[in-house]
């Protein structure tokens, strides 16, 4: 291919993108092995056995469903050599035999500074709003109230207000000499739909938070609605200077104290900012996705010891498992705090009890302690079906120590507790290194499932790896209401939406590129994991048909339960009408039981 003189970066990226095929690029550090529709190898980003790193030509995208790291090729290369974009850059188009002149890094530095002077002075205008405008007082109430911030809590973070309007931060920028492009740039407008001419603010009704730099320079932004719009909480997308999977919400200023104390792990920015106004500076936050490599990778130039303080709910739990796993794989001293009743997450108990949390957060229990206690609270020890409902519960947990010391130190333990011998408890938990129970574990022949995954993304998955006909014969067994998992219930609702039952030819590309950005991520990751399941007819068809009898299952027992409920109010208020049309809707209903 001959010399191409490119006059900026961007157009150098996509040019190196058309050229350069990533498994080619990654097939050179990693042993590649095709695998359905991916490419399958042992991740080089974490110690694994059994490999969970995959590479998808069609997207041109990595995924590595042990640590969570993934991206394109750049992002590869980028964190395989340990370089910023512009050496990066260079070291690739080499490789694709593309000449690139100085002016196409001048070009992207100018980019980035562009955008750093873009973000600071919308963020100085969104605090201006938030704290002398009237139209940030729905703003002010809302986080001086309700999330009892003080002033200068809010100047320190520069919190701030984006109104509800459609382009009044786009217009405020022309003004202060920003093209509308360059704010595209930042991603803090999107286009217009329709014929695709103009743009519009991105955060609208939204408190806005800052996301600092260890310089100080703003890299982007969070939106959290105040006008219960969807989604809650709205991130910047990825730009030239902001990658979520390399930003810790908070470290700017809880470096220092992180030296000396640790680093605390806690779930939102509020929470993170409600720990720092109470004296606790050693609170960071992901930002809005799971704990990530780069992420820790930042985070061990401070310190090695990290306490996961996580809200007390279901999806809390499972991000603790998460991180957990992936921490304890880089070397990290993990302990793991949890919430106590009443209080669902440490903002709400700093309300309330701020020596509480200080002592709590003091006294937090060694990770896998935490989940063998969990799991002895919830299932009962004494009873042959409890012991086989704990194994179940820790096996895809425990099954993930790296450590041959820490994983013989809690064999013996649980098989302590449990009262069975240590070698019966080996033959229980069979499970391979990406935390999947094996088929004898579960039951039977049924397909085995990560337990972290839903039932509902798991059928979604198969339906993506199924070709037109197997589709069709499935979508449409299913409505919205018998989902619970707000991603398995995008991509479903899109998918009806885009497949016709008459159609040739579906690409469920259109599929991933339609569903809402929040859910972006997860659906890529459930594409790559599809091709995995690469699988005669007969065989996917058979596990469509379990993942579907599951899901249909779960919601009609759903279903079920709520009748109940009503049922039983309609016979406290006496209403022989109500109690007759709900009980026949039960016995209708229960027909339906296929689980």
């Amino acid at each position: 291919m001959p010399d191409v003189v490119y006059q900026n970066s961007m157009d150098a990226v996509a040019q190196i993108k058309q050229s350069l095929d990533i498994v080619d690029v990654v097939g050179g550090y990693v042993s590649l092995k095709k695998s359905g529709r991916n490419y399958k190898g042992v991740c080089p980003f974490h110690s694994e056995k059994t490999p969970s790193f995959m590479v998808n030509q069609e997207l041109q995208i990595f995924k590595c469903f042990g640590c969570g790291q993934g991206g394109d090729i750049f992002t590869f290369v980028e964190q395989m050599e340990g370089l910023d974009f512009g050496r990066t850059l260079e070291l690739l188009a080499d490789k694709a035999n593309i000449k690139l002149e100085k002016k196409d890094f001048d070009v992207h530095s100018q980019l980035k500074n562009k955008i750093y002077k873009i973000n600071e002075t919308a963020a100085r205008f969104f605090n201006y709003l938030l704290t002398k405008h009237s139209l940030g007082k729905k703003g002010l109430l809302y986080l001086k109230d309700k999330r009892r911030l003080e002033d200068g809590t809010i100047e320190t973070f520069l919190l701030g207000y984006a109104p509800d309007s459609w382009d009044t931060l786009l217009k405020f920028l022309i003004k202060k000499g920003f093209s509308a492009a360059e704010v595209m740039q930042a991603g803090l407008v999107v286009p217009r739909k329709g014929d695709g001419s103009g743009y519009y603010d991105k955060f609208r009704g939204r408190i806005i938070f800052p996301f600092f730099e260890s310089d100080g320079k703003i890299v982007g932004f969070t939106g959290r609605t105040v006008i219960d719009q969807e989604p809650k909480y709205l991130n910047s997308p990825e730009t030239p200077v902001f990658n979520k999977s390399n930003y810790l919400y908070g470290l700017d200023k809880a470096r220092t104290a992180i030296k000396k104390q640790g680093a605390v792990f806690v779930e939102g920015q509020v929470d993170v900012i409600s720990a720092h106004q109470a004296g606790i500076k050693n609170v960071i936050a992901t930002t809005g996705t799971a704990l990530t490599t780069g992420q820790l990778n930042l985070l061990a130039r401070y310190t090695k010891d990290v306490t996961l303080c996580f809200d007390s709910d279901e999806a809390g739990i499972s991000a603790t498992k998460r991180a957990v796993d992936l921490a304890e794989k880089q070397g990290f001293n993990i302990k793991v705090v949890s919430i106590p009743a009443p209080y669902k997450d440490i903002d709400e108990m700093l309300g309330k009890d701020v020596l509480g949390v200080k002592r709590g957060l003091e006294s937090g229990v060694p990770a896998y302690d935490f989940f063998l206690a969990d799991a002895l609270k919830r299932f009962d020890k004494s009873s042959g079906t409890g012991k086989k409902k704990i194994v179940e519960a820790l096996a895809p947990i425990f099954g993930k120590i790296s450590s041959p010391v820490l994983a013989d130190h809690y064999q013996k333990k649980i098989a302590e507790e449990l009262d069975i011998s240590p070698e019966n408890l080996e033959k229980a938990m069979r499970f391979d290194k990406k935390g999947y129970l094996t088929e004898e574990t579960v039951s039977g022949s049924e397909p085995f499932v990560a337990l972290e995954n839903t039932p509902e993304r798991y059928l979604i998955t198969l339906l993506m790896a199924s070709g037109i006909d197997t589709i069709g014969d499935f979508v449409y067994k299913l409505s919205s209401e018998d989902f619970v998992d707000p991603v398995a219930r995008a991509v479903h609702i899109h998918i009806q939406k885009l497949f016709k039952p008459d159609s040739t030819k579906f690409n469920i590309e259109d599929v991933i590129n339609s569903v809402e950005e929040e859910y972006k991520d997860p659906v890529l990751e459930m594409y790559v994991l599809s091709g995995d399941y690469a699988q005669s007819d007969k065989t996917l068809i058979a596990m469509l048909k379990s993942a579907y009898q599951r899901v249909k299952g779960i919601s009609v027992k759903r279903k079920l339960k709520s009748l109940t409920e009503k049922i039983k109010l309609a016979e406290l208020s006496g209403s022989e009408k109500d109690v007759k049309r709900l009980t026949e809707e039960f016995s209708e209903l229960s027909r339906e039981l296929i689980i």
